[in-house]
């Protein structure tokens, strides 16, 4: 065993359903202990090349749960190789457990380097080694780097040299941050490319009367968006050429009119798809964009200021009628409808029954109305939560519509008429009902009351209004299940 701190005295393992159990003690009173499923397991995964030694299963070989001493990924020999996983939202990250590669060349790990980042831009280094040989599974002496709950979604192994990367298995551990939301289910994915395209694919373009979908590759330190043809290639424009890629890259995946395309005049709309980076050393962003190019419509890059695609083996560059990937808004109003609810008709259903959260954005002068139900409909029992109600002076959890409430609260909507995100979230855990203001659950909490006999069947939103007019959008529902 390594420890990348000056951890000792006690190690102890312990495997039961699944769930993972490590305790280090050191020479003080105390121990750090961290307990729970590997977050990393079947998350997606990327790498900054493949070598001619990579495998198929690049770069998900790396947390696809198998420990055996050989790579799981293998990169290149370049400056600065990396790997990362996305946990596919914030944790509070307690370890990350590399597991080497033993059959040969172990020590090429000897300067790696743990970073993490919230938005997978911008990465905070949270250790370097210090040259040494470390293990794995077959010597059972993994480096283990504690991260002291440092807050992350996206955990990314980088050496500092010349040379190539490869480990056999990563394990991260660590719980659920109260200011993200676990995994969107409505939301947009990149995911790895299988040999067959999703069905819920992001069409980019077409050609010849054949659709093309967005794809991204990582390439020379980079991520980057590109074009996937005939079904099974990614191209993408990089340094005036064209690259073809049959395997390693990432498919953009989204609910059915979920994005939009929205014509670039200079700026980048606020809600445009992120879609990777231009190189390490730089860690620009790069959004999804498309544009016509001889008689088809092609998807690649938006830098600077223009569409960088691939064809015809060169990287085209085009900045006439540029298109950029971005969400796409869907309105629902309710008008003076008195606390009835007709927007079931939506169908917006929690991921996880019982413990799941909504997020969305509004405009209300007072009264927003906000149901929790166990069918796509009005039925009682369910949880009613009324935000700005009583003319904006109260705020309510009620266990049936228009019951008694089980919470008041002084206090109503914080921007009367002005657009705002709001949260409500239901977690048959705690047994916790909860609400409040912006984009991270948990955060600005207006109201939050506990329920003895939880209605853990809850699964369907709807939203309606009292006697002024309102309107509800970008509405994305998360499961607040840690580890999925």
């Amino acid at each position: 065993m390594r420890l990348g701190k000056n951890f000792t005295t006690m190690f102890t393992v312990s495997l039961l359903f699944g769930f993972t159990s490590y305790a280090f003690a050191s020479g003080s009173d105390h121990a750090f202990q961290t307990s729970g499923p590997n977050i990393a397991l079947k998350k997606v995964a990327s790498q900054s090349s493949r070598s001619e030694w990579s495998t198929p299963t690049d770069p998900q070989g790396a947390v696809d749960g198998i420990k055996n001493g050989n790579f799981g990924f293998h990169t290149n020999e370049e400056l600065n190789p990396w790997w990362q996983v996305d946990l596919g939202a914030n944790y509070k990250l307690d370890w990350v457990v590399l597991n080497n590669r033993e059959d040969c060349c172990s020590d090429r790990a000897r300067t790696v380097q743990v970073l993490v980042s919230t938005d997978g831009v911008n990465f905070k280094k949270m250790y370097e080694h210090d040259g040494g040989n470390f293990g794995g599974v077959t010597s059972g002496a993994p480096l283990f780097v504690a991260l002291s709950h440092s807050v992350g979604r996206y955990i990314r192994l980088q050496l500092n040299e010349v040379n190539s990367f490869h480990l056999d298995e990563v394990e991260v551990f660590g719980t659920m941050s109260s200011a993200s939301p676990a995994i969107n289910k409505s939301a947009t994915q990149w995911v790895p490319f299988n040999g067959t395209i999703p069905a819920n694919a992001v069409v980019g373009g077409s050609e010849n009367g054949m659709p093309m979908y967005v794809g991204r590759m990582a390439f020379q330190g980079g991520q980057h968006p590109g074009k996937i043809i005939s079904g099974k290639f990614c191209n993408i424009g990089w340094g005036g050429k064209e690259y073809s890629f049959d395997k390693g890259f990432e498919v953009l995946t989204a609910p059915a009119n979920s994005l939009t395309w929205v014509e670039y005049t200079g700026a980048v709309p606020t809600n445009a798809i992120f879609g990777g980076f231009n190189d390490e050393a730089g860690r620009e962003p790069l959004y999804i964009a498309k544009h016509e190019y001889n008689g088809g419509v092609h998807c690649g890059k938006l830098w600077a200021n223009a569409c960088n695609i691939g064809w015809g083996g060169k990287e085209i560059v085009l900045n006439q009628k540029i298109y950029v990937l971005a969400t796409a808004p869907t309105k629902f109003k309710s008008t003076g409808q008195k606390g009835s609810y007709t927007s079931w008709v939506e169908k917006w259903e929690l991921p996880t029954a019982g413990k799941s959260a909504v997020v969305f954005t509004a405009v209300a002068a007072n009264d927003i109305h906000i149901a929790f139900s166990g069918a796509a409909k009005t039925l009682d029992p369910m949880y009613e939560i009324v935000i700005g109600g009583w003319g904006n002076t109260k705020t309510a959890v009620r266990r049936k519509s228009q019951g008694p409430g089980i919470a008041e609260k002084l206090g109503g909507i914080r921007k009367p008429g002005v657009a705002d995100q709001y949260w409500m979230m239901v977690d048959k855990d705690t047994k916790t009902i909860s609400a409040g203001f912006g984009p991270y659950v948990g955060q600005n909490v207006v109201i939050e009351t506990k329920d003895p006999n939880f209605l853990s069947n809850v699964k369907y939103v709807a939203f309606s209004s009292w006697n002024t007019p309102i309107e509800f959008w970008d509405v994305n529902t998360y499961s607040m299940e840690g580890g999925q």
